[in-house]
């Protein structure tokens, strides 16, 4: 069985998430605010409101607020039932 969570972040200016990943692919959306998604072995991805981004799952990852006001995020995972949603990444 697939599930379809989706959550909701906000991030304070120079406030992150926390290094982690995903039992699959992250699909996001900036609804406010600007800042980087940093993936492991990549260049950070510049967001601000509007756009849209994909981390693989597996990656290690984590959103940072480099703007002046709260950067605000939503996502989704499609992934098999009884998988955590996120998993903290060392």
């Amino acid at each position: 069985m697939l599930l379809s969570p989706w959550w909701r972040v906000e991030l304070a200016p120079g406030a992150s998430s926390g290094l982690h990943t995903h039992p699959a692919d992250e699909i996001g959306d900036v609804i406010e605010g600007q800042g980087e998604i940093r993936m492991e072995g990549q260049p950070a991805l510049k967001v601000k409101a509007g756009d849209g981004f994909v981390v693989p799952g597996g990656v290690k990852h984590d959103a940072h607020n480099d703007g002046r006001q709260t950067l605000k995020l939503v996502a989704v995972c499609v992934m098999e039932k009884g998988q955590p949603l996120a998993t903290p990444a060392p």
